[in-house]
C-alpha cells in the first residue's frame, strides 16, 4: 500500500498513520508529488489551516475509467483508515478550541 504526501501536510497526522500502520504490520512507502496534486494542498490553507493528507492505493491505468488495484493493498487500505479513524479523539486531535477554529 501507498501513501502519497503532499509536501503540505500536517506531521502529526503523517505520524499517526505511520505509527498505526507499524502497529498493524501494515506496509506503506512514501511518494512526494513533484507536480500535480490534490485538492489536500489548498485544503491545509483554509481559514487557520486544516490538517490533512493523502493516501492513495497504487492503481494502473488511474485516469481511465477502469482502474487495476490489488486487492490486499486495498483491504489493508481501509483497515488502516478503520484504526486511525478510531484513534481521532479530542486528545489525539487537539483542544475542542482548536478543532472549532479549523472549521470556522
Amino acid at each position: 500500500m501507498s501513501k502519497r504526501f503532499v509536501r503540505s501536510s500536517a506531521n502529526n497526522l503523517r505520524d499517526l498513520f505511520i505509527d498505526t500502520a507499524e502497529k498493524l504490520k501494515i506496509y506503506y512507502q512514501f511518494d512526494i508529488l513533484e507536480r500535480g496534486g490534490t485538492d489536500s494542498g489548498a485544503i491545509h490553507l483554509h481559514r487557520r489551516g486544516v490538517p490533512n493528507l493523502v493516501m492513495a492505493v497504487p492503481t494502473r491505468h488511474i485516469h481511465s475509467y477502469a482502474g487495476i488495484i490489488n486487492r490486499d493493498d486495498f483491504d489493508q487500505a481501509v483497515k488502516l483508515v478503520t484504526a486511525v479513524i478510531k484513534k481521532l479523539d479530542a486528545d489525539t486531535v487537539g483542544e475542542p478550541d482548536r478543532i472549532k477554529k479549523w472549521i470556522e
